[in-house]
């Protein structure tokens, strides 16, 4: 979350980001959110699974070309661009969003692949934990 919203901030030109992740095994309909900021998480919920939910709120928005999904998943990319969506994968995306110096270093380090630090995995790691209420 934090990374998104520092991304935001620098950037200043991106309205919303929405994070969807398969939730939890619960039966129901419709899909839990939490927001902070502008930064809104979506955990789904049987029968609703998060790629056909990237789909809905891509189809929800007025104009598409102005959606940005970032995904690893080949059958969400593929769906997303055929939506009209812009598509990055994971590493495309992190490494843009790095602050312009860490980018910078990234780029004089070559093909090295894009990972996060230890520090950051851990608080990805940490916040995942308090959305899915686990410690």
């Amino acid at each position: 979350m934090h990374f998104c919203q520092a991304y935001r901030r620098r950037r200043g030109d991106i309205g919303r980001f929405y994070v969807v992740f398969d939730g939890r095994d619960a039966e129901g309909f419709g899909a839990r959110e939490q927001q902070q900021g502008d930064v809104t998480v979506c955990f789904t919920q049987k029968p609703e699974e998060a790629d056909a939910r990237i789909l809905r709120v891509i189809e929800a928005q007025g104009s598409r070309s102005r959606c940005v999904v970032v995904s690893n998943d080949n059958e969400v990319f593929n769906n997303a661009r055929a939506f009209g969506a812009r598509v990055l994968s994971v590493q495309e995306f992190y490494q843009q969003a790095q602050p312009t110096k860490a980018r910078q270093a990234d780029q004089r380090d070559g093909d090295r692949k894009v990972m996060p630090s230890s520090r950051a995995a851990e608080q990805i790691t940490e916040e995942l934990r308090k959305h899915l209420g686990k410690r």
